[in-house]
């Protein structure tokens, strides 16, 4: 159940690839199960959330597998005592077998990937800073009441691991969580493209360069995440060194969230880093200049699907969809010929 960017899709597609290799049950055919959190987010019925969770359900049971998986980061934002009142009425066989899971990222490094997450939605063009000002007077990442409140409704059967690098088995999520919950299976081969890198200081600079574009007219919704593919693809930006706060918004980070830290130190786990990392968080460096040839073709990449789409808005969005789609999956996004005309 997440959290966000704490390499949820990377584990997604590893699970997809055990389903298609006979592993376990992955109900579905897409990468996640999000639609149906999505279900208890909305305020949806018990009818219309029944009847997503009985057909899971039947088709785990057909599937007759020794281990069944459900993935899906929107549930880190249902209420606890609501997904445990449906899991009761809808999945009473579960029982004592079920287990809730939620990777929790230090607090520094989870607030610049919600930033570069909401930039390349096109839904964000405020400084890191002034994001990490709003997400804090917001409260929006005090994880400690949340996680509470899974441990009040769902007692041992959740699970809460901190997502620190150093403290992961094997050192990445992947193996931490097979090595944790699925002992004795590894995961299947797959493409190992990184899901969801977080952009350099150059590559933000870029998406907010967009804005001119977004601001032109009329776009589709999938425009910023495509041009944020290309940038990844071509690699537009990507020596300018790594996004991170000043020393200023670092102290105030650290402040702000010391006591969250050891809040969830002291009821979910002990000296596994995660305060640690409030203290250990370094500014982010002096970028290097965006070179000119980036910046030359980061604007011929704009300009062209601008004008793609708007001589063809339903074709554009189509193409766009099966990108989208296959960065998911970690296939390959862009066709050499089309990288190679854009250079």
């Amino acid at each position: 159940m997440g959290d966000s960017k704490t390499g949820t899709t990377a584990l997604q597609r590893a699970f997809v690839a055990g389903r298609e290799a006979g592993m376990w049950c992955y109900p579905g055919q897409r990468l996640n199960h999000n639609a149906l959190a999505a279900r208890f987010r909305k305020g949806a019925g018990d009818p219309d959330i029944g009847f997503a969770m009985r057909a899971i359900w039947d088709n785990m049971r057909a599937q007759n597998a020794a281990i069944s998986i459900i993935s899906a980061e929107y549930f880190q934002s249902v209420e606890p005592a609501k997904l445990a009142q449906a899991i009761a009425r809808f999945w009473p066989e579960a029982g004592d077998r079920l287990a809730l899971v939620s990777y929790v990222r230090p607090h520094i490094g989870k607030l610049i990937g919600m930033y570069c997450e909401r930039l390349k939605a096109g839904r964000l063009h405020l400084s890191l800073g002034q994001y990490a000002a709003r997400v804090m007077e917001a409260q929006r990442l005090d994880y400690a009441p949340r996680l509470a409140g899974f441990r009040r409704s769902f007692g041992t059967r959740f699970v809460a691991l901190p997502y620190v690098n150093d403290h992961l088995r094997g050192g990445d999520v992947v193996a931490d969580f097979f090595d944790r919950f699925l002992p004795g299976a590894r995961p299947h081969p797959g493409n190992q493209h990184p899901a969801n890198p977080s952009f350099s200081r150059g590559q933000v600079q870029l998406m907010r360069r967009l804005r001119r574009a977004m601001g032109a007219g009329p776009l589709s919704r999938h425009f910023p995440r495509v041009i944020s593919l290309y940038i990844r693809e071509l690699g537009l930006g990507a020596d300018t060194g790594p996004l991170g706060f000043s020393v200023s918004d670092i102290g105030k980070l650290q402040a702000r969230y010391l006591s969250d830290a050891q809040l969830l130190e002291r009821a979910h786990w002990q000296n596994d880093g995660f305060e640690q990392a409030l203290f250990t968080a370094t500014p982010g460096a002096r970028p290097a200049p965006l070179r000119p040839h980036d910046i030359a073709v980061f604007d011929r990449v704009v300009d062209t699907n601008v004008g793609a789409w708007r001589a063809d808005p339903e074709g554009w969005t189509k193409a766009a969809q099966t990108q989208l789609r296959n960065a998911r999956f970690g296939r390959l996004v862009f066709g050499d010929r089309d990288l190679i005309e854009l250079i």
